[in-house]
């Protein structure tokens, strides 16, 4: 009889400490098989998850190099919540030829008494624990311990911003997707975030009037000042970098830095690699490039309507004639600004 394992969970985002529950499991039980079980709605989480779509579309992205290790999409189409009783039902009867081990993280030992048909369940399954920092769970319910070493992560802060512990193709869908608004919200002042957000919105529609990639243009919005107030990079690390990749920088102002800084991170922070993006925001502080979404963002950036000046007449032009409204832009913030212009 094949021996599957079951790991359960919204996976929002799946992170390297999940795949690593797989493979000692698949080691420790002599499992033939492990199978991502991604929920549609978890019984014991108030919060609304992701786009199921985008979840499994993370976590076949994280296990594509195992092929013993499969996404199961069975609780895809239940409505309300899903209970384990259910889905193992459903398993049981569609695998005949399958004993199932469901799999669980030790802090989720202390809320089994809370899961439907507990007492049920644990007929129809193996079920397996991962020991929390060493420690054995006592339980009333016959559990099989699991070792593995903790991984310092946990879905929440991926969500909150901190993109590490994952695999790097989940890191460039999240990021390339903005799936977590903490990407750019946890490491930014509320007036950035909403100026980002401003921009990236008049990014989108310079593109849909021009024909041109709305997504990719809301992204450059959305990530272009990321670290001008040297959130994910200090001022430190900001000049460290510089001096090695572009210390003719340094010559300049520290309020340019955070083009090149801003593209920087992206690339290397956040897994971003389209370089339309990246090159758009590098250049979106001066405009100094004549690529079509470096001028949409640079346009953006500068007719954001909270600016202190009229932008009306300009927006107009770029609406009508994107180069045409480039030049216009830059001309106007010359003219306005004077030697500052290059501040803004």
């Amino acid at each position: 009889m094949r021996k599957v394992g079951l790991l359960g969970g919204s996976f929002d985002p799946i992170h390297l400490g999940h795949v690593e529950m797989a493979k000692q499991a698949k080691r420790q039980l002599h499992l033939d098989e492990v199978w991502f079980v991604v929920s549609n709605d978890t019984p014991l989480k108030e919060r609304v998850l992701s786009d199921y779509q985008i979840r499994v579309n993370m976590v076949k992205l994280a296990i594509a190099s195992y092929r013993n290790f499969k996404v199961c999409t069975i609780e895809k189409t239940n409505k309300g919540k899903n209970y384990t009783i259910d889905t193992v039902h459903k398993l049981k009867k569609l695998y005949k030829d399958s004993a199932f081990f469901f799999i669980v993280g030790g802090d989720q030992v202390e809320q089994l008494d809370k899961w439907k048909d507990i007492d049920k369940l644990q007929q129809e399954v193996s079920l397996c624990y991962f020991e929390r920092d060493g420690k054995k769970y006592t339980s009333d319910y016959k559990l099989h311990p699991l070792h593995m070493n903790p991984y310092p992560i946990s879905s929440s802060t991926i969500r909150e911003g901190k993109l590490t512990y994952l695999n790097p193709k989940v890191k460039r869908y999240i990021s390339e997707n903005y799936i977590y608004a903490g990407i750019v919200s946890n490491y930014m002042s509320e007036y950035r975030y909403q100026h980002s957000m401003r921009v990236a919105e008049l990014c989108v529609n310079l593109a849909k009037v021009h024909g041109y990639d709305e997504k990719i243009a809301y992204l450059a919005g959305m990530y272009h000042d990321i670290n001008k107030e040297f959130t994910y990079l200090s001022l430190a690390d900001a000049k460290v970098i510089i001096e090695h990749l572009q210390p003719n920088l340094l010559k300049t102002k520290e309020s340019i830095w955070h083009g090149f800084l801003g593209s920087y991170v992206c690339k290397h922070h956040l897994g971003i690699y389209d370089h339309r993006i990246l090159e758009a925001i590098e250049h979106h502080v001066l405009g100094s490039s004549n690529a079509i979404y470096a001028k949409i963002l640079y346009i953006a950036d500068k007719l954001d309507p909270d600016r202190d000046y009229d932008t009306q007449k300009l927006w107009n032009i770029a609406l009508t004639d994107i180069h045409a409204g480039f030049k216009a832009v830059k001309e106007d913030q010359e003219k306005f600004y004077g030697e500052e212009f290059l501040d803004e």
